[in-house]
């Protein structure tokens, strides 16, 4: 998959006529978007040969930074005639993928600036602190915050209070019709604080904690007084064995607890294109993560502009905005 849409994004380029500056390769699953890293037709095709790379990393956890066997490069055509181990391993055999980016690209960035100091001082990359910059990720306002409130500073904080009731009235009309959720549903909610837990599900941005909410008794106890309806949604990394076992076992633990079912919504297929309406409607968003295991957490800026609260660690780009 991975080479399909990098080779095939040089091929739609070529087909265009769009000969790119800079291609912006965002972890090291868009590995095969470098068209000097691949020995193939477009390795030295004249067409590339002003474009320039900048690789920017997320994830600082190993799934997300392969090695690969020198067996698998050949089958791949990989040049990795810039690959120089790690002083920090003793893998002579193996080439770790994010290092071999990092050394052919002409720019690296963490994104946010406690992100690029914690690419800085990775073991497999420190001999690389030098080049590893920082540049703290965005949003745009066009898509994530609701236009009513772009006026906001206009506004009385009673209008500003009234908008922010309406928005939320929509958006639990909206979970109600769109995840067919039982027919009093709405009306059971509707004078509740709605909280967002939707980011990537993994382990170190802490889903295990909802988990533990659920079966600790006294816990489940203190969140039902709490009077706070939580949308939960994320995507999973396809290799990340332990994130996948937390929601499936959130899963059984909210299906067989009424009480659950009614304050925890699990937002099947949650996505780039529906997450606007959530961040537009809610009162609060989590954002929640093991010191120095976020990158950005551009959550916290969507709802940030739409008025939420955020209940967050001190990590990612958080230190700098919130």
């Amino acid at each position: 998959q991975s080479w399909i849409i990098g080779r095939g994004s040089l091929a739609l380029a070529k087909a265009l006529g769009f000969s790119p500056d800079i291609t912006v390769q965002s972890e090291t699953p868009t590995f095969f978007a470098h068209h000097r890293l691949i020995q193939d037709e477009y390795q030295k095709d004249p067409f590339f040969e002003k474009t320039r790379y900048i690789f920017n990393d997320h994830t600082p956890m190993e799934y997300a930074h392969p090695v690969w066997s020198r067996e698998t490069l050949t089958e791949l055509k990989i040049d990795a005639s810039t690959y120089i181990p790690s002083p920090a391993s003793n893998d002579r055999h193996g080439v770790d993928i994010t290092r071999l980016l990092v050394a052919t690209n002409e720019g690296v960035f963490g994104v946010a600036q406690k992100h690029g100091r914690v690419m800085r001082a990775m073991p497999s990359l420190k001999d690389y602190a030098g080049k590893i910059e920082s540049i703290t990720n965005g949003v745009h306002a066009g898509i994530w915050q609701a236009p009513e409130y772009r006026k906001a500073a206009g506004l009385a904080d009673a209008d500003l209070l009234k908008l922010k009731k309406a928005k939320k009235a929509e958006l639990l009309d909206w979970v109600w019709r769109h995840y067919g959720l039982w027919h009093t549903w709405k009306e059971q909610v509707a004078d509740k604080g709605v909280v967002l837990w939707t980011r990537r599900i993994t382990g170190y941005k802490r889903i295990d904690l909802l988990g533990q909410l659920c079966k600790d008794q006294s816990l489940k106890r203190q969140f039902l007084e709490t009077n706070l309806v939580l949308l939960v949604g994320g995507r999973i990394h396809q290799h990340d064995d332990q994130a996948q076992t937390m929601i499936y076992n959130l899963l059984d633990l909210i299906s067989q607890d009424p009480l659950l079912q009614e304050r925890i919504v699990l937002l099947d297929n949650f996505n780039v294109w529906l997450a606007p309406r959530l961040f537009r409607g809610a009162d609060a968003a989590i954002m929640l993560a093991d010191d120095g295991r976020e990158a950005s957490a551009t959550g916290f800026m969507k709802a940030q502009m739409n008025g939420g609260l955020i209940l967050a660690t001190d990590d990612g780009a958080i230190p700098e905005s919130v």
